[in-house]
Parts: structure tokens; sequence; C-alpha cells
């Protein structure tokens, strides 16, 4: 049986968390290599508007790359999660870049424009998809 890509990364120790939208009926759900990435993640999603809006922006354009999904209910969830890795779960500069991706969203969000300003000034960063994946 061929393991799937939620499989693979977590057993490579990636974390995954799935929780209530904030607005609408739907779920998030996200992996990333920390746990308190995805705390910090979670908590801007569910946040204030101005920083879920932009968040949710990022994710839905730019950052359709990183293994972030929004869907209807947690199954639904899965199986986007799991289609949107299949392309990319054995490449290693896909999983460095959703880390450096990961980490940088988390360093800029500070709960008001962080990532906002991020998104619409730092088109070069590493909040962009990187070359070759």
């Amino acid at each position: 049986m061929r393991q799937s890509g939620i499989d693979k990364l977590l057993n490579r120790d990636w974390k995954l968390q799935c929780w209530k939208a904030r607005y609408g009926p739907g779920v998030w759900m996200i992996m990333a290599p920390q746990a308190g990435y995805l705390d910090q993640i979670r908590e801007a999603l569910t946040g204030g508007d101005i920083v879920a809006n932009s968040l949710e922006s990022y994710f839905n354009n730019e950052g359709s790359w990183l293994p972030v999904v929004y869907a209807t209910n947690f199954m639904d969830a899965l199986s986007k999660l799991e289609h949107k890795l299949e392309p990319f779960i054995n490449s290693e500069k896909w999983i460095n870049g959703v880390f450096s991706a990961i980490e940088r969203i988390a360093e800029v969000d500070d709960g008001h424009y962080g990532i906002e300003i991020a998104v619409e000034q730092d088109k070069e960063s590493i909040l962009y998809k990187p070359d070759g994946v």
C-alpha cells in the first residue's frame, strides 16, 4: 500500500491541525514542521479581521502551494490536503520551502498588519513559491 503524503510528513514529525473556521461553515487544516507555528497561524486565522483576511487571501493565492486547505468538513479537508501534497511530497525543495514560508509567516505576524504588509511589499520573499516547486 502506498504511503499518503500526510503520513510521510507525520513520519517526519510534522504536525497537523484542523479547526472550525471563524466565518462560514467550513474548517481549516494545515501541516507544518512545528506545533508553535500551527498555533500561531490558527490564532491569526481566527483572530482579528485584518489579519485573518490577509492570511486567508495569501493561502488562497500566492501561498496556495502550502499545505493549508479550507474545506466543508474534516474528511473533505483530509482529502483536499492529500491531493494538494501529492505533487510535492517527495521534493526536499518543497519541504524546505514550506518550512521557510511558515517560519516567515510567524515572524511577520504581529497581530495587526504584519502579514498584510509582508504579502503586499515582500514580493520576492520566501512568502512566495520557490522556483522549481
